[in-house]
């Protein structure tokens, strides 16, 4: 299966719903651990930092996107693998759909992150946004 691509023009002119199915294309079928430590080529620079698991047992996952935009839809696609993994996507995600709404209007990919991941709380309660920014020092 190919992936699909943009257009070459600046990834600003991507619109939102084409972002969208561009993710939910890219990480079909991945279970979340493996969305959660997504890394893109460099120079990828927007990184994010998941934790999850119990507080004896964490797990840290470092994602590296080279678009700040594609974060908020990362992150939609990361809560979809993790909703999907247990079943509950149906019963939650409209949350997430939600967050991204939101997001059309603030614009603000930060909040969209940890708004969209807020939506798998009451079923993965351990999942936790650590880090949304450029170059965090974990990241190399």
């Amino acid at each position: 299966m190919s992936e699909p691509t943009f257009p070459t023009s600046t990834e600003d002119e991507i619109p939102q719903n084409s972002r969208l199915a561009f993710w939910l294309h890219r990480c079909e079928g991945m279970p979340p651990e493996q969305v959660a430590a997504w890394q893109e080529p460099p120079p990828a620079r927007w990184q994010v930092v998941i934790e999850d698991g119990p507080q004896l047992k964490r797990q840290r996952y470092i994602a590296q996107l080279a678009q700040q935009e594609d974060l908020p839809f990362w992150a939609y696609a990361l809560a979809k693998a993790y909703l999907d993994d247990v079943g509950e996507w149906p019963l939650f995600g409209f949350q997430a759909d939600h967050a991204l709404t939101l997001f059309e209007d603030h614009g603000d990919t930060e909040r969209a992150v940890r708004d969209v991941m807020a939506a798998i709380k009451g079923v993965w309660p351990d999942v936790e946004v650590i880090f949304i920014g450029q170059d965090h020092p974990e990241g190399h």
